[in-house]
């Protein structure tokens, strides 16, 4: 495990002198301003300066892990890629630990250092986005919620998955049904053989997982409620939702042009030069409108969570008047998930400006670009195969096939976007290198 923890650092480090003198963009920049402000004392706030306002806008684990940064070392972003770097070399680790415990030592070897040496997710270790910590409180919450599922008695592992399940849904508000997967897996692994003698036997493990898991986000839906008079955890989730519903309906000429993008933002907009403002917008699902009817309607003197109930109001309006269009656009939604294996880095300003500048260099962004995200369909093709051939374990493997079908699952209802599906590239990594293996064994017997 030293080889893969060194080699997560060492591909970390490449990333981290990239964007040592790099100026914070996007959503970045609201994670600093949250972070800061809460480690000076004002609050869970997006303000620059007084009186700081408080915002629900986003997620709060992330920006309470950054304020917990900036209060010991001060406002020096590079210490927190420092600690991300340390954080994905953990992950790798664990994923090794997770995939040792449900398929076998040699996959948890090769998976592990696939992880490591990923482009994608060493990249996210050094950007100040929520991804690498997300997938770390996910991953650690898994691995202790397996060893419970092993008939250990301990109920210390409940309690501490079920924490870390918590700060896994404040760091990321769409995992807050996944808590089924783990009852599931439970009863799956009880051996009970009937629902009547699993609940006698669990209730009361399952009681205090579920106490201790709605003890850990309550408090900031408490918040919320009290300050916004929203029973929610934040109100971004509108605008996705609406962006999902913009997107399906789209005309067909728009359509074809979306599709392509979503294969090559480079064709797109050779094919398609004027149908989407910036690449950026075809993903996205044109942020931008959204934005500006955010501010339209604030400053018009509409609180958050009224703006917020505005925008579900038109969303809902959308898919109500061709709910048929929705549905059907759900495999659009699904190929957007599959552009996950993207480095950020080569979408940064200084790199996208050289391309504009030269025809040859944007030409080779773009092929570099093309392969790497086409990587994605046999790395899921080789997940899948892995996972088929582990068929008679599934039980055992629940929990590391449980976020592929869920997270998936949720962002083709509500929108799909590549950067949500990085968080899956561990387990697809983890079950692609089982059926590699598996494959070649049989082979060669």
């Amino acid at each position: 495990m030293m080889l893969v923890s060194a080699v997560a650092v060492f591909a970390g480090t490449l990333f981290y002198f990239y964007y040592l003198d790099k100026p914070l963009t996007g959503d970045a920049t609201q994670y600093d301003k949250l972070g800061w402000n809460l480690a000076q004392g004002n609050g869970y706030s997006l303000s620059e300066s007084g009186p700081y306002e408080p915002t629900m806008l986003r997620d709060p684990a992330y920006p309470f892990f950054l304020a917990c940064v900036y209060t010991v070392f001060g406002h020096k972003i590079f210490i927190v890629y420092i600690i991300q770097i340390l954080l994905f070399s953990l992950t790798s680790v664990l994923f090794y630990l997770i995939a040792r415990g449900i398929l076998d030592e040699r996959s948890a070897r090769y998976s592990s250092l696939f992880i490591a040496c990923c482009p994608t997710l060493a990249n996210y270790s050094t950007l100040l986005y929520s991804e690498s910590f997300f997938i770390f409180l996910l991953a650690l919450s898994i691995y202790f919620f397996i060893r419970t599922g092993s008939g250990k008695k301990d109920a210390r592992y409940f309690v501490v998955s079920a924490v870390l399940l918590g700060f896994t849904v404040l760091c990321k508000t769409i995992m807050v049904f996944f808590f089924i997967f783990y009852l599931i897996f439970i009863y799956l692994n009880s051996g009970t053989g009937s629902l009547r003698g699993f609940l006698r036997s669990y209730s009361l493990r399952i009681v205090l997982f579920l106490l201790v898991f709605v003890v850990t986000v309550a408090p900031w839906v408490i918040r919320n409620k009290y300050v916004f008079g929203v029973s929610n955890f934040n109100y971004s989730g509108s605008t996705v939702l609406l962006a999902r519903a913009q997107r399906s309906n789209y005309p067909y000429e728009k359509k074809k042009a979306e599709i392509t993008y979503i294969f090559s933002e480079y064709l797109g907009s050779r094919l398609y030069p004027d149908t989407f403002h910036t690449p950026k917008d075809a993903v996205l699902g044109e942020p931008y409108l959204m934005k500006e009817e955010i501010e339209r309607l604030q400053q018009e003197g509409f609180s958050p969570a009224e703006t917020k109930r505005i925008l579900e109001k038109e969303a809902r309006d959308m898919i109500k008047s061709h709910p048929f269009r929705f549905i059907f656009n759900t495999p659009v939604e699904f190929l957007r998930l599959m552009g996950f294996m993207y480095i950020p880095a080569l979408n940064y300003t200084d790199i996208l400006d050289k391309a504009k500048e030269s025809r040859s260099f944007a030409f080779t962004l773009a092929s570099i670009k093309g392969a790497y995200r086409l990587t994605a369909y046999p790395l899921v093709f080789l997940a899948v195969f892995g996972i088929c051939l582990s068929g008679k374990e599934w039980r055992r493997n629940f929990m590391a096939i449980a976020p592929i079908l869920y997270i998936n699952g949720m962002y083709c209802v509500l929108s799909g976007y590549p950067r949500y599906s990085v968080p899956l590239i561990p387990f697809y990594l983890m079950f692609a290198a089982s059926g590699f293996l598996d494959s070649r064994k049989r082979r060669m017997a």
